[in-house]
C-alpha cells in the first residue's frame, strides 16, 4: 500500500465521521425546533355553581368575575388535548354538560364519563375562540363545577405541527 492510498483511506474515514456527526447535529436541531415550536399548556380553571336546574360556564361573554375566556391568544392556536369536569353527578341519570366551540357543539361529557382525551389536531382552537360549557336537560349537582385540562399550543403559521 503506498502513502496515497494511506491517505485517502484516511481521508474517506474523517469524511464519514463529519458526515455522521452533521447528520446527528441536523436532527437535533429539527428535534429542538419541533420542542421549540408546541408548548404544553394548563387550561385555565373554570368554576362555577348551577343556577336553578342549569349551567353555563366559559365562552367570551359569561365569564366568571376574575376568569379570563378559555382560548389561544392572538397569532396562536391550540390542540385541545385533554378536559376535565369534577363534579358532576354520576348515576342512571347523569349531570350532562355540552362543550363548545364558539357557541358550536364539539363534545359531551357526563357525571359517568367526565374525562376525555383527544389526538394532536384533533380539537383546534384558533385566536378568537373560545371554549364553553353547558348542561343539557336537568342538572342536578349542587357542587362547585370545575374544568380543567391540557392543550398543546403552537404559533398559527405553525399549524401543521399538529398534522
Amino acid at each position: 500500500m503506498n502513502i496515497e492510498d494511506s491517505i485517502g483511506g484516511r481521508l474517506d474515514l474523517i469524511h464519514k465521521h463529519v458526515q455522521a456527526m452533521a447528520e446527528a447535529q441536523a436532527a437535533h436541531y429539527a428535534q429542538r425546533e419541533r420542542v421549540a415550536t408546541i408548548k404544553a399548556i394548563r387550561l385555565p380553571l373554570v368554576r362555577g355553581t348551577a343556577s336553578g336546574s342549569a349551567l353555563t360556564l366559559g365562552g367570551d361573554v359569561n365569564t366568571v368575575a376574575g376568569q379570563s375566556p378559555v382560548g389561544p391568544d392572538l397569532g396562536f392556536v391550540w390542540s385541545l388535548r385533554h378536559l376535565v369536569m369534577e363534579g358532576l353527578t354520576a348515576g342512571t341519570t347523569p349531570d350532562v354538560l355540552n362543550v363548545l366551540r364558539n357557541g358550536r357543539i364539539i363534545w359531551q361529557l357526563n357525571g359517568n364519563q367526565f374525562a376525555q382525551t383527544w389526538g394532536r389536531g384533533e380539537i383546534l382552537l384558533f385566536s378568537g375562540m373560545t371554549l364553553q360549557y353547558q348542561s343539557v336537560g336537568t342538572f342536578s349537582s349542587t357542587a362547585q363545577i370545575i374544568v380543567h385540562g391540557m392543550a398543546e399550543e403552537a404559533a398559527a403559521e405553525r399549524i401543521g405541527v399538529f398534522f
